[in-house]
């Protein structure tokens, strides 16, 4: 059977054709019959009228097919476009005929108009998905969108970094089945069944961060869900930290030698001052308390300039040996007295480094410094360095008491001490403040040590050209 619109109307057109010059035949015939004398031979008649029936079908078959022709085709290409758009390819037109004035033509029209009009919601509707996609791709805060049954529908990269999620499959996969903190739970929890915005804090043990958790139902969606947004708050709890601890070191660091000067000031007035000997033992101890202080607050002057920007180094071609040796002579006496062997290995054919004098020294006399402070007697320092192909690398080490492995990570924060019941009369500002200048002229600085063998720092100074 013929399948196509423009056959099936031809088809009918002819049929109805033939039934009605049958119709017409067999009325011509009765009527043929009646007036014919008997005997006649009827024959060429009844072919006559078959030729004529079929040759006047043939002719509406014809006919009808070449009207049907170009309206077919339009409803064929209207058919075509549609499988075409469930595809995919927006780009489809239907074809319309030049004359077609009738109601196919209205149709394969109206067809194009609807795939322009989908085409571009199509593009508005992926214009607009890219858009959320890039900025949930950068923004730093993580989000995370889940059904009523709880399985994730969405998860930005920040979430994953915040949650240390790794999962290639954790989109699909149940929340709690990822996460294992129980507040984020219950604020998910408690929000889908108020139906209302919840909020907390969150404390992560791996990795350690403190984030803000916000919980919001998703009213308007066909399936209510929950959209969860993280916040990190860790380096803002670790600045709270940091000032609470700076503030507590500050006044512990001041208050034993103001202590110490009232405690003498109150001895001197009730007599001591009338005695000579105990009057100039005490403005000693006060004058060391005094410096003391004064030490501290420079120090803390010079930090804070550091982490401010406001300081300035003034780098130029330097070279480290002579450095070097002023340091040594400026501990000298202080090596000897401990009976501590204090070296200089630094080569003289070493480059130049492109570093501020001033600025480089006072990290060798912090780093000396410290080192003379934990060496035993019969213990060595020693400074030494070598040429890298960029840098100068520059070695203090020395054969003192070392640090215990968990204290390592510490030992350039402020106020550190790893000893805190020990007086060595030391600000605990040193080795920051020998950080903050490294970093300062580009380089970087790291210790190794290990208990009872010693400590070396190690730093870089960029060489000169």
């Amino acid at each position: 059977m013929p399948r196509s619109l423009q056959w099936r109307s031809a088809l009918s057109v002819a049929a109805f054709t033939f039934i009605a010059l049958a119709a017409l035949s067999i009325f011509l015939i009765i009527l043929l019959l009646n007036r014919l004398p008997a005997g006649v031979d009827l024959r060429p008649v009844y072919l006559l009228l078959a030729l004529a029936t079929v040759s006047i079908s043939g002719l509406a078959a014809a006919l009808a097919w070449l009207l049907l022709r170009r309206p077919a085709r339009t409803v064929q290409s209207v058919t075509d476009g549609a499988r075409q758009l469930a595809a995919g390819q927006w780009n489809y037109r239907a074809t319309v005929a030049a004359a077609a004035a009738d109601e196919t033509g209205e149709l394969a029209a109206a067809f194009n108009a609807m795939a322009d009009s989908l085409r571009a919601t199509v593009q508005h509707l992926s214009d607009e998905r890219n858009t959320l996609s890039a900025v949930l791709a950068t923004m730093a805060d993580g989000v995370i969108v889940t059904e009523p049954g709880g399985r994730v529908l969405l998860l930005n990269p920040a979430a994953r970094e915040l949650l240390n999620l790794h999962r290639d499959d954790a989109e699909g996969s149940r929340l709690i089945e990822l996460i294992s903190d129980h507040e984020i739970h219950r604020l998910m929890t408690q929000c889908q069944t108020e139906q209302s915005r919840q909020q907390g804090e969150v404390a992560m043990l791996q990795p350690r961060r403190h984030l803000s958790a916000i919980a919001t139902p998703l009213e308007e969606s066909s399936a209510p869900g929950v959209l969860l947004t993280l916040h990190d708050l860790t380096r803002i709890r670790q600045v709270e930290t940091s000032q609470k601890e700076f503030v507590s070191n500050v006044s512990h660091e001041l208050r034993n030698p103001m202590a110490s000067i009232k405690a003498i000031v109150e001895t001197l007035e009730s007599g001591a001052l009338s005695e000579p000997e105990v009057a100039a033992d005490f403005l000693g101890r006060m004058r060391r308390d005094v410096d003391r202080i004064n030490n501290l607050v420079n120090d803390l002057l010079e930090l804070s300039r550091m982490e401010s920007g406001q300081f300035v180094i003034a780098p130029e071609p330097v070279p480290l040996l002579p450095l070097a040796l002023a340091v040594k002579g400026q501990f000298q006496e202080t090596a000897v007295a401990k009976a501590v062997a204090l070296t200089v290995a630094v080569p003289e054919d070493l480059p130049l480094l492109m570093a501020d004098g001033d600025k480089l020294s006072q990290v060798l006399v912090n780093l000396v410094e410290n080192a003379l402070k934990f060496t035993p007697p019969q213990g060595q320092v020693l400074i030494q360095a070598r040429a890298l192909p960029d840098w100068v690398e520059v070695q203090v080490k020395d054969s003192g008491v070392g640090v215990a492995p968990q204290h390592l990570p510490h030992l350039f924060e402020r106020f550190y001490k790893v000893d805190r019941s020990r007086r060595d009369g030391g600000t605990g500002l040193g080795l920051a403040i020998v950080k903050q200048s490294v970093e300062a002229h580009g380089g970087r600085i790291t210790v190794a040590s290990r208990e009872g063998e010693g400590c070396t720092f190690t730093f870089t100074i960029p060489r000169a050209e």
